[in-house]
């Protein structure tokens, strides 16, 4: 390349770039059609003559989500920066997070299923109030009681239902009961049995994804035993969504506590059009990946340290 040649790259480059000029508006300027002025911008990128710089410190998320979005084939991935941020600050933030990007995919949908728990509430406390009359809001999963009320399915629907002044509706069980025969006289009555396919009709799910092992609401609250976890963990579980266990190839495992849940099952989930999981807690990433890796979800909402290990993880 002469100097005659990369003097015209460089401004047709300075014309495009710095004074904001379009191709056409160019290509009439300097007297030559617009394919060659498209042809000179190519070149003058791939001699290098053009860096991009992004000023901002959002590149670091966008590249991960756009990793993550292409790797696991999601509709949508959102990473929040944790850098520098408490336990307590990433749930925040994550809720922040979760909110606004809630906010444009609620718009385009009626019904909306929540599931339970921590991730959720917080998504919740931080949705802005709007107006969305059309839409419904409906629980997956069974919650009871005065304990933990306030992250139990029912409340967050009741919740969200009053900040986007839409409706909601609840599912009056328990979310976990001792025997089958119990589960089974609940789910024989007709409006529990009319909530639940409700449930699994939604036009989109919001649940969290968790683990048995690490920080699990479960425990806390006595759903689950030590003696629950050590057979879980035998079964081979990876993770959970709805209180519902599942292991490496996404499929539920066979114990009691999948069988004594009272709301809809992985297999619900996944007919659901769009299913929006959150996930910050870094020891949960197994359960983040293999979620992905079964097309159990369809979004993601989860943190930078999460993403970079699903994004190396292997099956």
């Amino acid at each position: 390349m002469n100097k005659s040649e990369e003097r015209n790259l460089i401004k047709v480059a300075t014309l495009y770039y710095k004074e904001g000029l379009t191709q056409v508006q160019i290509s009439k300027k300097l007297g030559v059609s617009r394919s060659l002025i498209s042809k000179w911008l190519v070149a003058a990128r791939n001699q290098g003559f053009i860096e991009f710089f992004f000023n901002s410190e959002e590149v670091y998320s966008v590249e991960l989500e756009n990793k993550l979005e292409e790797k696991f084939g999601l509709k949508s991935a959102t990473v929040i920066d944790t850098n520098n941020l408490s336990a307590s600050e990433i749930e925040k933030v994550l809720g922040q997070t979760a909110a606004l990007a809630i906010k444009g995919k609620i718009e385009n949908v009626q019904s909306i299923g929540l599931s339970w728990g921590k991730s959720i509430k917080s998504l919740v406390t931080q949705f802005p109030f709007e107006s969305y009359s059309d839409k419904v809001f409906i629980p997956l999963i069974g919650g009871m009681g005065i304990n933990n009320f306030d992250i139990h399915s029912n409340q967050l629907c009741y919740e969200f239902a009053r900040k986007t002044r839409s409706s909601s509706k609840y599912l009056y069980t328990p979310a976990l009961v001792s025997n089958s025969t119990i589960r089974s006289e609940f789910e024989n009555n007709e409006y529990i049995r009319e909530i639940l396919d409700e449930a699994k009709q939604v036009d989109m799910a919001i649940v969290s994804i968790s683990s048995p092992y690490h920080i699990n609401t479960m425990e806390e609250i006595g759903y689950i035993t030590k003696t629950d976890i050590k057979e879980l963990e035998d079964l081979h579980v990876v993770g959970d969504m709805n209180s519902r266990f599942f292991d490496k190839n996404g499929v539920e495992v066979d114990h009691d506590t999948n069988t004594n849940v009272i709301g809809i099952s992985i297999e619900d989930l996944k007919k659901i059009p769009q299913v929006v999981a959150l996930a910050y807690h870094e020891d949960k990433w197994s359960g983040v990946y293999y979620s992905c890796v079964n097309h159990l979800i369809t979004d993601l909402i989860t943190t930078d340290v999460i993403a970079k290990q699903i994004l190396k993880a292997e099956l």
